[in-house]
């Protein structure tokens, strides 16, 4: 069993750690979808703190796939000199910087797109009003195009490791799901049909990327509802994406809103994947303190990816490999950063002062969306730490 203080290597791409900063929308790049100073600064303090990877917030491939105001982009050539420049800073800081491709589908909202939303059938999501407009054949190839455009600005932008979202219900998944896809085409119906647009966004961002850049996919592991797809439709799919290009599945539980994501919710599915491939295997899911950590380790993961974690202390990954788990300032699991729009932490996020990078950036303003770095609840919980207890040494998997 691997420990998430080893070493590991990717297509090439050696990390130093298996704890990656997870993928969280923060809506603070520019209009134009290019980062922004407040983004170069949150992303290089991860970094800075310890992150073996710093996975982007979702970033729209195309105009119709935008899922967030001031979302970061990848939809435009214009977009890759603020790319690169982000990428080095983070770089500089010592992690490599991931983006990851995004489409929102039928959760877009047409007052931020501009348009008219879209999806594989005209089915509304759960929580949203808007109908989409379903997407024509011709137009389905055309978005797996668009992701593999935004892979090719990726790789021109000097970055060495992408992600496909294609879980939590955007568009990837929404064609993956029968509950949002009842087309009748060659996209819909069959299982084979439901796998098809993962598939071709899959080979078009490997196509994208080229031979050298790692591709993560981020894949769901179930829908745990009626008329949802299941652990088996998922084992299919899971080979079939790694032929494709896909080096690591970055997998999500997809749980209901209220129900809680640890790892014990993750088996038996996680499980039976693990089984299944042989390809490296991320997992996340309130992932707080070391001892969820290793908890995630011991079910067979190769990686744990950390949002939420890392939202309230930037330096959790440098804590925790150093055996130094119980000063990481934990989530409370208070959760406006996953119901709001923006994400942002209201407890201590830089213990030691903002970046000098970051000041005058962030307005001193109440509630969590005026940057949410006050000093508030100082006082937090300490599990024991498993890496205390792990002895030194590492070994490369």
């Amino acid at each position: 069993m691997a420990r998430f203080t080893d070493p590991i290597e990717v297509r090439g791409l050696r990390l130093k750690h298996r704890i990656l900063m997870s993928a969280m929308t923060t809506s603070r790049a520019e209009e134009d979808g290019s980062p922004s100073a407040w983004s170069r600064a949150h992303y290089a303090e991860r970094a800075r703190g310890g992150a073996a990877v710093c996975f982007s917030e979702a970033a729209f491939v195309n105009r119709e796939g935008k899922g967030f105001p001031n979302q970061l982009g990848a939809h435009s050539d214009a977009i890759v000199p603020g790319l690169r420049r982000l990428g080095e800073e983070v770089g500089a800081a010592g992690a490599p910087f991931a983006l990851q491709l995004f489409h929102a589908g039928r959760t877009a909202l047409s007052a931020i797109t501009g348009t008219p939303i879209v999806g594989p059938s005209p089915i509304p999501h759960p929580t949203e009003e808007e109908v989409p407009r379903e997407l024509s054949a011709r137009e389905v190839k055309e978005t797996a195009r668009a992701f593999g455009e935004a892979a090719r600005r990726a790789r021109e932008a000097g970055l060495r490791m992408l992600e496909i979202h294609g879980a939590t219900w955007y568009l990837c998944q929404q064609f993956f799901s029968p509950a949002s896809n009842q087309r009748t085409d060659e996209y819909g119906g069959s299982l084979p049909n439901r796998m098809r647009f993962p598939l071709e966004v899959a080979e078009a961002v490997r196509r994208g990327a080229g031979g050298e850049m790692v591709v993560s996919y981020r894949l769901g592991l179930l829908e745990p509802w009626e008329g949802g797809f299941t652990a088996e439709d998922t084992l299919a799919l899971a080979p079939a994406l790694l032929e494709a290009g896909v080096d690591i599945l970055h997998c999500s539980r997809n749980a209901r809103v209220g129900v809680p994501v640890k790892p014990e919710f993750y088996n038996p599915a996680f499980a039976r994947l693990r089984k299944a491939v042989r390809a490296p295997l991320a997992a996340n899911g309130a992932a707080f303190g070391t001892d969820r950590l290793q908890a995630y380790m011991e079910m067979g993961a190769d990686f744990v990816a950390v949002a939420r974690g890392m939202l309230t202390d930037p330096h959790y990954a440098a804590k925790a490999v150093s055996g130094r788990g119980g000063e990481i300032l934990r989530c409370i699991e208070c959760k406006p950063c996953i119901y709001m729009r923006d994400s942002r932490c209201p407890d201590e996020a830089y213990p030691g002062g903002l970046p000098e990078s970051m000041k005058g950036i962030l307005g001193i303003a109440a509630g969590m969306k005026a940057g949410g770095y006050a000093p508030t609840a100082k006082k937090r919980a300490r599990v024991d730490d498993p890496v205390e207890k792990q002895g030194e040494g590492s070994s490369v998997s």
